[in-house]
C-alpha cells in the first residue's frame, strides 16, 4: 500500500510575550494612549506657540502693569526705554503716617532693559520639557508678573534705609558689656522697642523698583533686640578676665609704657554670631530667643597695633654708618656708627593678644620683641670698605656767581659730602640731595626752565652735579644718566659739552659704583671753587675723553626788550646773556689692562640764546616843594 504525501508544514512564530497585547486589560491600555496622546499635544502646543511667538515674548508676561506679550526685541525695549524716561527722580516710602523720599540717582540705580528682555525671551524656552510646558500653560491662561533688571549701590542705599528705620519708632537696644565706676564691667540691659527691619525696606524697595512702583509702605512692628542679656553673660565673664590683667605694662630695653583699664577695654571688640537661620536686623519678639544669637569676645587688633607703633615712635632708631673723612689718602672716622633698633610689630600684637587671652590671673608685665639692625659702616670694619685710595677728582670755579647762587653751591655741596656708595649701587643726585626749598637752607636764584630762565630755589646745584659729574669721569666710572643745560653757560667752560644739569625730579645726574669696593665722595669749596674727590679703591682702569668736537653752530639771536614799570623811564637793564648755539660730541673711553671695557658718547644741543634787556616806563614825580 502507498503512502500520502503531505506538505511539509513550517512551525508557527509568536510575538514575545512582553509584547503581546492579548493580555493587557483595555483599561490599561486606553490610559497609555491618552497619555501619549496629551504629550503629543503638549508637544504641538509648545511647537505651536514656539512657531507663533518666535522672537517674540509669550503673552500675558506683565512688568508691573506694562503688557509685553507679543512684543520683539525692539518693541519692548521702546516701550521700556520710555518707560525709564519717565521714572521719577524720588522713590517715596510711607511709614506709619511719614514719608520718606530716596533720590534714585544718590542710589545708583540704573536699569537693565537688555538683561530684563533676555530674561522675558528664556521664559518657556531654556528650561526642560515639563518646565517649558508649565511656563507655556501659565502664559497661555494666567497673567506672568515678572521684574525688570536693575543694579544700585547696595552699600549707600543701606545707608540710607538704615537711616530711615531709625527715625521710626523706638528701636530696641542691644545688651552690651560696658566699663563702669571704679573699673568695673557690667552689662547694659537689652531694651525691646518697635519699628521697621532695614532688611524689610530694602527687599520692599527692590520689589518696587522691579515694578516700576514710585512708592511702597512698610509697617511699624514690635522688634526685639538682637542681643539679650543671656546673650551677653558670657561676653561678660571673658571680658572681665582679660581685664583683671591690667594695668599692662610693656618694656623695650630700659623704656616702658602702661595701658590702663580704660586702654585695653578699648581694644576689646564684640562681634554678634548669628544662626544660620536668623535674618539681619532686629528680630522680631517671636524670633527672641536666647539660641538666636551669641556675643563674641575679640581683641582689635587695629587698635593695639597704633597703641606699639605710638610706643615704638619713641624707640625706633635707624642705623647711622660712620661718617668718614679721607685726608691724604688716609680715612678716618669723624662720627660713630650708631646701630638701629625696630620694635617688631606684628610679633608684639601677637604677643599682646595671645598674653591677654591667656589663663594666667593678675597684672602683666610684657616685654615686647626688638630687632637691631647693625650699621653697614662701622668704626671696625673700615677696612673691609675698600676705601684706600684717590680714584677720582674734578673742580670747577663760579667766580662772579650772584651771592644767592654761591650759597646754595655750599648748601647743595654739604648735602653730597662724605657720602657711601656700595659697590654695584646706582647713584642718584636729586635723590640724594632731597627736598630743595626754603626748609632745607636754599635760597632763591636763576634756574633754566622750561626754556626760561626765572628765580627758584637752589638756582645754582648744577655746579655741584657738574663738578661730581667731571669727578666721576676722572675715576672711570659708567655714567647711567645725565643731561645737558638748554643753553651754554659760562660758569661750565671750558671745556664745552661736560656740563650736567639737575631739576627735582628730573633731568637727574646718575652713574654707577662698578669697582670692587664703596666710594667715598667728598667735597670742599675754597672761595669761589667746588672740589669733588671719590676715595675707592684701584683696579687698574683708565679714563680718556676726547677733545671737544663742535659738530655745528648758530649765532645767538637778536637781543630782546621788555617794558617794566619796576624801572624809571629810560632806565635799560641786562637780565640775560647772549649765547651762541651749538651741537657738541665728546668720546668718553674706559680701559683695564689694555681692554675697553666701557665707551659712551656724551652728545650735547645748546640753544642759541639772546640778550635780554628790561626797559623801564615808570615817570617819577619830582618832589613837591612847599
Amino acid at each position: 500500500m502507498s503512502k500520502k504525501k503531505t506538505k511539509s508544514q513550517s512551525p508557527k512564530r509568536s510575538l514575545p510575550k512582553f509584547l503581546s497585547l492579548r493580555k493587557v486589560p483595555r483599561p490599561v491600555v486606553l490610559s497609555v494612549a491618552g497619555v501619549l496622546g496629551i504629550v503629543a499635544l503638549c508637544a504641538l502646543l509648545l511647537a505651536g506657540f514656539t512657531l507663533r511667538y518666535q522672537n517674540r515674548i509669550y503673552p500675558n508676561t506683565y512688568i508691573g502693569s506694562i503688557d509685553l506679550g507679543g512684543k520683539n526685541t525692539t518693541q519692548a525695549k521702546q516701550i521700556l526705554d520710555e518707560k525709564i524716561a519717565q521714572f521719577p527722580k524720588n522713590i517715596s516710602i510711607l511709614i506709619d503716617t511719614k514719608t520718606h523720599t530716596i533720590s534714585a540717582s544718590e542710589i545708583k540705580l540704573e536699569y537693565q532693559t537688555e538683561k530684563t528682555i533676555e530674561d522675558l525671551l528664556s521664559i518657556g524656552r531654556v528650561g526642560s520639557f515639563s518646565q517649558n510646558i508649565r511656563e507655556l500653560l501659565a502664559s497661555t491662561f494666567s497673567k506672568h508678573q515678572r521684574q525688570m533688571a536693575f543694579t544700585l549701590d547696595e552699600a549707600k542705599t543701606d545707608q540710607f534705609l538704615t537711616k530711615i528705620a531709625n527715625q521710626t519708632g523706638d528701636l530696641p537696644q542691644d545688651a552690651k558689656v560696658i566699663l563702669g565706676e571704679n573699673d568695673t564691667v557690667t552689662i547694659q540691659s537689652a531694651k525691646a522697642g518697635n519699628g521697621v527691619l532695614p532688611a524689610q525696606l530694602h527687599a520692599n524697595l527692590r520689589t518696587a523698583l522691579g515694578l516700576f512702583q514710585t512708592s511702597f509702605e512698610a509697617t511699624i512692628s514690635p522688634l526685639a533686640p538682637t542681643i539679650n542679656d543671656a546673650a551677653a553673660a558670657d561676653a561678660l565673664t571673658q571680658t572681665q578676665a582679660i581685664l583683671a590683667k591690667a594695668p599692662l605694662t610693656f618694656t623695650v630695653g630700659e623704656a616702658k609704657t602702661i595701658a590702663d583699664v580704660d586702654r585695653v577695654f578699648s581694644w576689646i571688640a564684640y562681634d554678634v554670631k548669628k544662626s544660620p537661620t536668623q535674618s539681619s536686623g532686629w528680630i522680631p519678639f517671636a524670633r527672641a530667643t536666647e539660641a538666636d544669637t551669641t556675643l563674641v569676645v575679640r581683641l582689635d587688633k587695629d587698635k593695639i597695633k597704633s597703641f606699639v607703633q605710638d610706643f615704638a615712635e619713641t624707640i625706633n632708631v635707624e642705623p647711622e654708618n660712620a661718617r668718614l673723612l679721607a685726608v691724604d689718602n688716609k680715612i678716618t672716622v669723624v662720627k660713630e656708627h650708631v646701630d638701629g633698633k625696630q620694635v617688631q610689630l606684628t610679633e608684639s600684637i601677637d604677643l599682646i593678644t595671645s598674653q591677654l587671652t591667656n589663663d594666667s590671673p593678675g597684672a602683666l608685665t610684657i616685654a615686647l620683641p626688638s630687632a637691631t639692625t647693625v650699621a653697614e659702616v662701622r668704626s671696625n670694619n673700615i677696612e673691609e670698605l675698600g676705601i684706600r685710595e684717590l680714584i677720582g677728582r674734578a673742580e670747577t670755579t663760579y667766580k662772579g656767581s650772584p651771592e644767592n647762587r654761591q650759597h646754595n653751591i655750599a648748601t647743595g655741596a654739604r648735602f653730597l659730602n662724605g657720602l657711601l656708595i656700595p659697590p654695584g649701587q646706582e647713584f642718584s643726585t636729586v635723590k640724594t640731595l632731597g627736598k630743595v626749598d626754603g626748609s632745607t637752607g636754599y635760597l632763591p636764584e636763576l634756574v633754566i626752565k622750561e626754556n626760561k630762565t626765572t628765580p627758584e630755589f637752589g638756582g645754582g646745584l648744577c655746579q655741584v652735579s657738574t663738578t661730581l659729574f667731571r669727578a666721576t669721569l676722572n675715576a672711570g666710572l659708567k655714567i647711567t644718566e645725565r643731561s645737558n643745560h638748554s643753553y651754554r653757560v659760562s660758569y661750565y667752560e671750558p671745556p664745552l659739552g661736560l656740563d650736567a644739569t639737575i631739576y627735582l625730579p628730573k633731568p637727574d645726574f646718575k652713574f654707577l659704583n662698578d669697582t670692587p669696593g664703596y666710594i667715598l665722595v667728598q667735597n670742599k669749596i675754597e672761595g669761589t671753587k667746588i672740589t669733588f674727590e671719590l676715595y675707592g679703591t684701584k683696579d687698574g682702569r683708565t679714563s680718556s675723553l676726547s677733545d671737544t668736537q663742535i659738530t655745528s653752530t648758530t649765532p645767538a639771536p637778536p637781543a630782546e626788550y621788555g617794558n617794566t614799570d619796576t624801572l624809571a623811564k629810560g632806565v635799560v637793564k641786562q637780565i640775560e646773556k647772549a649765547h651762541d648755539g651749538a651741537t657738541t660730541v665728546v668720546n668718553y673711553v674706559v680701559t683695564r689692562n689694555g681692554q675697553e671695557i666701557n665707551k659712551q658718547v656724551f652728545r650735547s644741543r645748546y640753544k642759541a640764546w639772546p640778550a635780554k634787556y628790561l626797559v623801564g616806563t615808570r615817570e617819577d614825580t619830582p618832589p613837591t616843594t612847599q
